[in-house]
């Protein structure tokens, strides 16, 4: 859905422990193993899926987004004062 609606391809990498890989690299890098955290994840991280857009769907996402664009600003007062802004 998320390639859908922006319209771009999307790859899933791996492996799936996220958030303590994230921090591993982020110590590797401080701790000078790699330049950067772009250089650890080319290292570190590998392709699992590719998720194509469906074209199909561009047109009906670009009309939820127009209409959503029309009702916003008619709704934003309403929408502060329900979220306690």
């Amino acid at each position: 859905m998320i390639a859908d609606v922006i319209g771009l391809p999307l790859e899933t990498v791996g492996p799936a422990e996220g958030a303590p890989l994230g921090a591993a690299m982020l110590a590797a890098v401080g701790g000078g193993s790699f330049a950067s955290v772009s250089e650890a994840g080319k290292a570190w991280l590998r392709p699992e899926a590719r998720t194509e857009p469906d074209a199909s769907s561009a047109e009906a996402y670009e009309e939820a987004y127009r209409r959503y664009r029309t009702l916003y600003p008619a709704l934003e007062e309403w929408f502060g004062k329900a979220l306690g802004w």
